[in-house]
């Protein structure tokens, strides 16, 4: 929708500037069309809110872990079953064994029996025994009382016959036996009432142990019944456990199926969400752009041919205003208003064709004819020709900024105005490459020096005054091919600090001031700052590189692996940028072409990371230290310590590094550091722009690639990627190459940025641009 509401409000606008239509006419198309975009866009984000509330509202969690839960529970019950059948099988072993003990105790407790039967009838024959030897003893005891008489009757007898003497002898001893008889008798008396006493102790205490070997006995019949019972049970046990496996086994299967499905869900969700999110962020954007344009439409109609002047600051001078050597943001910055080329990027990172009127591609990809229009001019009046465009390719291919044209390899002038780019092999980005500064066309025999002193291009403004150290200033081109920019021009203060610069915001002379991070969390705390803040993704990617020339534990892919989790990416989001930007998954930012939604990456996740090092040998941590560099700024200085900090956790140690900008890089292109904090912003918005100078084997060390990666897979893609013609097939191609370089982990991918601007509220139309290429020329300042 808003590419249709553009090309129709462009057409319409370039057609009246010609002055085919009149003003009247161009009002009112112009109001239709913002109306029904506006219409439009109104809807499209009452649906999509809704429907985006409606998936938060629906929101299935999937970490992972909650859909893999059956299949941890399964598996836990498929251990306890195998668990159970195994203690059962014991347990009937157990009751086996317990059976034969209680019939050899049966068996013992009858010998026992058998035994104590015995005993007693011995004990009852020795008590009759005992009886009997009593009776004895009494009449023992009657004989010796007799013999006691029988001596007295004897000794009167001896008294009266006269033959006392020789019969006392006798009497005596009768006498004496019959006192050793009775003592013999209360012995032997004694001795059978003890015995007679123990033999009654000795039958009640084994009528006592037979009657408990019956009970045993009866008590073993019990358990015997009970073992009988419980021998049923556990084969039902046993039984039910190996039913169980198969189902089991089955429902394993089913969880399977099930986890696998969720995952499906969730890597379409993912995908979905990402889509809406992003289609969301564009409508809501292009409300604010039609909005805006609501807005100042009646200042349009008044002041078409505005006469403000935006002033905006730049941190120091120009490094260069020669296109083919602009390398740094402060000469692109003023270059970018200056110079134009064949291409020219939109508001986003695609290409349209700036002064080329018709192209066509031949041989294989690796001829472009191309067309140019016939009405465009230089600033300074000189009418822009085939020769023009061959001069400003062939002289880039000698400069600094050659790289973005190595895959030209000649060009040839057809006529005044065609001609032909010669390619040694198909290159897909060569559209994107003339539409960057360094694809700017320059007057044909203008050199180095005159351009550095008075830049000429075909851009919206013109090169008017420098005073080195104050200010840079320009005018509005009055043949710009598509018309006269609103503006007057444009004034750049040179020198401010940022502070600086913001008073100067407040005060009305700066209208447009570009933030960093740091002052962007100030500013949103400010009242007369906050509602001038707006924002937009930028094709860019923050990360940290391991140094793999070095013969160290970081050549382990493994260990590469598990400091990628350990990073606490949100975390880094939320100390650093304020919570602004997005955790990146992979090398493409959202926004390009080739941004897959669907790539997981490295979640923040310890006990992983710790996995992977015991993997690769390092169960308790890494010995020694690693040294990570960074260069001097406050942004690096806090993610340095918090990935210091999370890297500890899982025991390997950072030393921090900083160093100046000019030895920070040399350093990495000699490969000092282990471990670098570095970033990366697109020139072109193109896949190739990424992959190509970061981790092509053939840009190791200072052209690039300062993580020294190789990867024979990933240049063949890198390559294979720069001929595709398809761009779906291409899109695949870098996605491939992505997911490789992912999985090797020569980076670890932090975060994507968002870069924010203070734009007062005088100034309309302007649109931040992802990669600076900002539309000035369509933007004008309220008197």
């Amino acid at each position: 929708m808003l590419f249709f509401l553009q090309e129709n409000i462009e057409d319409i606008y370039v057609t009246w500037k010609r002055g085919k239509i009149g003003e009247a006419v161009i009002y009112l198309s112009l109001l239709h069309l913002i109306s029904f975009g506006k219409q439009f866009l109104n809807l499209l984000d009452s649906a999509l809110f809704s429907l985006n509330e409606m998936m938060k509202g629906r929101r299935i969690e999937y970490g992972g872990e909650d859909v893999e839960e059956p299949e941890r529970f399964l598996t836990e019950i498929d251990r306890l079953l195998q668990e159970l059948k195994e203690d059962a099988a014991q347990v009937l072993e157990r009751r086996n064994t317990m059976r034969g003990n209680l019939e050899k105790i049966e068996e013992k407790l009858g010998e026992m029996a058998s035994g104590l039967e015995e005993i007693k009838s011995i004990l009852f024959s020795l008590q009759e025994g005992v009886t009997l030897i009593h009776g004895k003893v009494k009449e023992m005891g009657a004989l010796a009382e007799q013999t006691r008489i029988l001596s007295l009757y004897g000794k009167i007898e001896a008294s009266r016959t006269g033959n006392e003497q020789e019969l006392n002898v006798i009497v005596d001893q009768i006498r004496e036996l019959s006192g050793k008889f009775d003592r013999i008798v209360e012995e032997i008396e004694s001795f059978s009432v003890a015995l007679r006493e123990s033999i009654e102790r000795i039958s009640t205490d084994l009528s006592f142990l037979v009657d408990g070997i019956q009970t045993v006995k009866r008590e073993g019949e019990t358990i015997r019944e009970h073992l009988e019972e419980g021998d049923g049970i556990v084969k039902y046990v046993i039984a039910i456990t190996e039913e169980a496996a198969p189902a089991m086994e089955k429902e394993k299967k089913e969880v399977d199926r099930l986890i696998h499905a969720f995952q499906r869900f969730e890597k379409e969700k993912r995908e979905m969400e990402a889509v809406l999110s992003e289609v969301y962020d564009i409508v809501r954007e292009s409300k604010n752009e039609v909005d805006a344009l609501v807005r100042g439409f009646e200042i349009i109609h008044k002041e078409v041919e505005g006469e403000g002047v935006i002033r905006m600051g730049l941190s120091g001078d120009p490094v260069h205003l020669d296109p083919a050597y602009m390398g740094d943001a402060t000469s692109g910055r003023v270059g970018r208003l200056i110079f134009r080329g064949l291409f020219s990027f939109g508001k986003g990172i695609n290409v349209y064709p700036f002064i080329v009127s018709h192209w066509h591609m031949g041989g294989d990809g690796k001829v472009w004819r191309l067309r140019i229009r016939d009405d465009i001019y230089f600033h300074n009046g000189k009418r822009l020709t085939s020769e023009d465009v061959k001069y400003s390719i062939d002289r880039v291919k000698n400069a600094p900024n050659s790289f973005f044209f190595d895959a030209v390899e000649e060009v040839k002038i057809v006529d005044n105005f065609t001609l032909e780019i010669l390619l040694s092999y198909p290159y897909m980005p060569i559209f994107s490459n003339l539409a960057t500064i360094a694809g700017s066309v320059v007057p044909c025999g203008m050199e180095h020096e005159e351009l550095e002193k008075n830049p000429i291009g075909i851009g919206p403004f013109k090169f008017a005054g420098w005073e080195r150290g104050k200010r840079i200033w320009l005018e509005a081109f009055e043949r710009y091919p598509y018309g006269r920019p609103y503006l007057k021009g444009f004034e750049y203060l040179i020198g401010k600090s940022e502070r600086e610069e913001i008073e100067l915001f407040k005060e009305g002379i700066f209208d447009i001031v570009e933030l960093s991070l740091a002052m962007t969390k100030e500013a949103q705390t400010d009242p007369e700052l906050r509602d001038c803040i707006i924002s937009i993704p930028s094709i860019d990617i923050r990360y940290m590189g391991f140094n793999l020339s070095k013969d160290n534990p970081l050549s382990n892919k493994l260990v590469r692996q598990a400091i990628s989790h350990a990073i606490n990416r949100e975390k880094i989001i939320e100390k650093v940028t304020g919570g602004t930007g997005k955790p990146a998954k992979g090398v493409f930012p959202p926004g390009t072409e080739v941004y897959n939604p669907s790539l997981v990456g490295y979640e923040y996740n310890l006990e992983r990371a710790r996995e992977l090092l015991k993997k690769a040998g390092f169960e308790k941590g890494i010995p020694g230290e690693f040294v990570l560099w960074i260069s001097e700024a406050e942004t690096n200085r806090r993610m340095a310590a918090i990935i210091q900090e999370d890297l500890e956790r899982i025991g390997v140690k950072v030393v921090i590094k900083e160093n100046p900008w000019k030895d920070f890089l040399e350093g990495l292109g000699k490969g000092l550091p282990d471990m670098y904090l570095l970033g990366w912003s697109s020139d072109n918005g193109d896949p190739d722009n990424f992959l190509f100078p970061l981790f092509h084997s053939r840009n190791r060390g200072g052209a690039g690639n300062r993580s020294f990666y190789s990867n024979p897979e990933v240049d063949r893609l890198i390559e294979e990627g720069m001929r595709e013609i398809n761009p779906v097939k291409r899109r695949e191609i870098y996605r491939r190459a992505e997911e490789i370089i992912v999985e090797d982990a020569p980076w670890v991918f932090l975060y994507h940025s968002v870069d924010f601007y203070l734009v007062s509220p005088r100034i309309h139309g302007f649109v931040p641009h992802p990669i600076n290429f900002e539309k000035f020329e369509y933007v004008w300042r309220e008197k």
